[in-house]
């Protein structure tokens, strides 16, 4: 571990990483760069074969800041969360991505955040938007930004609940997530954040907040046949979710989502339906058909899923 400043720290970044290296250098370079410096960073490496091993080793010699590289068995982002979290020697515990870029003053907001609100059941999420600096940002991003996240609503004033505990930029009290670690059963990044938060909320009263100044931007370039993908594994998790939780189910009167689930239970027509779409960029822009696949796609993963 580097020497790192002399002041104790107060809060610990924790970043599970697989097989993101390149994304990765520019993340930790960018907490190098953080106005709040007696800060800790722990990266836990899930099993990357990528190099990151061999990298990790050599960053952590220069690392300005307190780093602890810890590494695993390929097991997912929910173990590795939980392993570094019980390495974690602060008060405070910031979650962020191996592809999010922390803007300066990220951390300092969030430490903000919890001297003034010292009570453990209270977290907070950060701002995450697209990156405009490494990657392209295409109308598609544009566009899939609102589907992936809700942070157009919550800008708008929107009330922050547990489908909103982002943890791509997540603070908490680094107690009440030791005391209540992540499902470790979820082996994807979908769905593990979102099965604590309402297991926390139902619980722990868990109360979340939107805090706008703590921007983070997302490099993570993404198609549409990528968000397709992620769809699969977002119904593969929702299953596994409901049925550790089938109070929190939707209401199965819902007719939108009844008609957005018909392709899903027709696997030819979807996939049909999503070659055409896929072959026509320029005359069909991302919006409702979109939208519509995706969902279909997410039941597809939530079928696909039953043993």
């Amino acid at each position: 571990m580097s020497e790192g400043p002399t002041a104790p720290s107060v809060i610990t970044v924790v970043i599970p990483t697989f097989n993101h290296l390149p994304t990765l250098r520019i993340c930790l370079e960018h907490l190098e760069a953080q106005t709040l410096t007696n800060f800790d960073v722990i990266v836990i490496n899930d099993g990357s074969t990528d190099g990151t091993k061999a990298a990790l080793t050599e960053i952590q010699q220069r690392s300005p800041f307190r780093l602890q590289v810890l590494h695993q068995q390929n097991a997912g982002p929910a173990r590795a969360r939980n392993v570094a979290i019980a390495h974690v020697t602060t008060d405070l515990c910031l979650l962020i991505g191996d592809d999010t870029l922390a803007t300066p003053t990220v951390v300092e907001s969030h430490l903000q955040f919890h001297c003034v609100n010292p009570d453990t059941k209270k977290a907070v999420i950060g701002w995450t938007q697209w990156d405009p600096v490494h990657q392209k940002i295409t109308p598609f991003m544009q566009w899939y930004e609102k589907i992936q996240f809700d942070y157009e609503h919550l800008t708008a004033g929107r009330p922050v609940i547990w489908k909103h505990f982002y943890t791509s930029n997540l603070s908490f009290k680094t107690r009440l997530i030791r005391e209540n670690p992540f499902d470790e059963r979820f082996k994807s990044a979908v769905w593990e954040d979102i099965e604590l938060a309402y297991r926390l909320t139902m619980n722990n009263n868990l109360q979340l907040t939107f805090l706008p100044n703590a921007v983070a931007t997302h490099l993570h370039p993404t198609t549409f046949r990528q968000a397709i993908r992620r769809m699969r594994t977002v119904g593969r998790s929702e299953r596994l979710f409901y049925e550790t939780w089938p109070v929190a189910r939707p209401s199965s009167h819902d007719r939108k989502m009844k008609i957005c689930n018909l392709p899903g239970e027709r696997p030819s027509l979807l996939h049909a339906v999503t070659f055409a779409v896929e072959r026509l960029p320029r005359l069909v822009k991302p919006g409702k058909l979109h939208a519509m696949l995706l969902r279909s796609h997410r039941h597809y993963g939530y079928i696909e899923s039953n043993p």
